[in-house]
């Protein structure tokens, strides 16, 4: 049984990035950025339920899922945060 899939919601982000940076003036200087915050999300996905038994399927999923985060605090500026994935899945499923 071949099924298809649209949604959306909200996808929370936190960013945090460490280490020695290169700044403006040439000076190198350990600092850490941090970024949080809420992103629309939109989703697809298409999956399939191959009947074993009358009892058992064997699932497949494909989704994916669009979404971007503006970046705030210490990345304000920057390009936005590109958040989306794709994702595969297989399982077994039981009817009882």
């Amino acid at each position: 049984m071949p099924w298809v899939q649209v949604g959306g919601g909200a996808m929370y982000s936190r960013l945090r990035q460490s280490g020695d940076f290169r700044f403006d003036d040439n000076s190198i200087e350990t600092a850490e950025f941090r970024s949080s915050g809420w992103a629309p999300t939109a989703y697809g996905a298409a999956g399939v339920d191959i009947g074993i038994t009358s009892r058992s399927s064997l699932v497949l999923d494909a989704r994916y899922s669009w979404a971007r985060e503006r970046l705030r605090g210490d990345f304000d500026g920057f390009a936005p945060l590109d958040l989306s994935s794709l994702a595969l899945t297989a399982g077994f499923a039981w009817r009882f």
